[in-house]
């Protein structure tokens, strides 16, 4: 989801991404280094939200956002499969 944010966002001026307090060099290396190869030249900030759950990630802008949330990605994968998930 990054890299494709990344290529359609070139012009945008600043972007924040949060994601778990756990992850954030991680994040932000892999960030600047997707950056670079998009040709993406504004600011850059990677925030960490200990509330997050790993896994997770959030990416915004001026005009929107895109959201990754492990849980509902792990759901719809069951629920194509046809699996059921017990709480």
């Amino acid at each position: 989801a990054a890299r494709a944010a990344l290529q359609h966002l070139r012009g945008v001026p600043h972007l924040v991404v949060r994601v778990h307090d756990g992850l954030v060099e991680e994040a932000e290396s892999l960030m600047k280094r997707l950056a670079r190869e998009r040709g993406y030249e504004g600011r850059l900030v990677v925030l960490g939200d200990p509330d997050m759950p790993s896994g997770d990630a959030r990416i915004e802008w001026a005009d929107g956002g895109i959201v990754r949330e492990r849980a509902r990605i792990e759901a719809a994968v069951l629920d194509a499969l046809g699996t059921s998930v017990e709480p």
